[in-house]
């Protein structure tokens, strides 16, 4: 394992509230002494693409060159890209707008 240099309780925070939230699940794999691993959840793993599109953005923006390279299975690099759930064409700036689904909401935030 490699160490982050975070303080123990500070980690044991984080992963709590990452559980807690459903991002996480703890799954225990020693009894004695009493250890656990943790697993991303459906939810978890759903963040995949966020990060994907967050790694991209910095690449782009922040660096002189991607520290890394992520692949595709078929060894081309993997590009994140948002698309229309209907016609699956590529989302761009200024194709797409807001609904607001709940009431009292509107782009200045909530009304009510």
């Amino acid at each position: 394992m490699t160490s982050t240099a975070a303080p123990r309780d500070i980690l044991a925070a984080r992963l709590r509230h990452l559980v807690e939230a459903g991002v996480l699940e703890k799954i225990p794999y020693s009894e004695r002494p009493p250890r656990f691993e943790y697993r991303a959840t459906e939810a978890g793993r759903e963040l995949g693409d966020v990060l994907h599109l967050l790694r991209q953005w910095g690449d782009r923006h922040l660096a002189d060159r991607p520290p890394v390279v992520v692949e595709h299975s078929c060894g081309a690099d993997l590009e994140a890209v948002v698309v229309c759930r209907s016609c699956g064409q590529a989302a761009e700036n200024g194709s797409s707008g807001i609904r607001f689904m709940v009431p009292g909401w509107s782009v200045t935030g909530a009304t009510a």
